[in-house]
């Protein structure tokens, strides 16, 4: 009886280290990639409908920043939407601190000028701040 217990804590053990290994690991990979740089091709989605940009982190800028949200990247997909005649509209998910003045006045500008040509509706998941 006193193996059967002991074999039975083991087990309960290695399963317990076993999932706070599983947990620790998806903690340090399960990072955000909303906005890692990702070839979006707008000009190529063939059915009718809208997009969803999901824009989560601090406003900048910089290239070769791959956290947060990048203005000029956003700026050029905002663009292939534009050209896109099977977008009917845009759904933005944002979940920003706000960030760098230049960066977000140039969001802003092209969100602006796709107002008028497309429907564009905003919604805030978590924060919005400042920019």
């Amino acid at each position: 009886m006193v193996r059967k217990n002991q074999i039975l804590i083991v087990i309960i053990l290695l399963i317990s280290f076993f999932s706070l290994f599983i947990t620790f690991l998806n903690l340090f990979q399960g990072k955000d990639t909303t906005f890692k740089k990702k070839v979006v091709e707008f000009q190529y989605i063939t059915q009718k409908g809208i997009v969803k940009l999901k824009l989560k982190g601090i406003i900048h800028d910089d290239e070769f920043n791959l956290e947060g949200i990048n203005a000029n990247t956003v700026v050029e997909w905002i663009e292939g939407i534009k050209k896109n005649k099977n977008i009917l509209g845009v759904l933005i998910e944002l979940d920003s601190p706000g960030g760098e003045v230049a960066p977000t006045k140039k969001i802003y500008k092209a969100l602006m000028e796709l107002k008028h040509q497309k429907p564009v509706v905003v919604y805030i998941n978590g924060i919005a701040a400042s920019g």
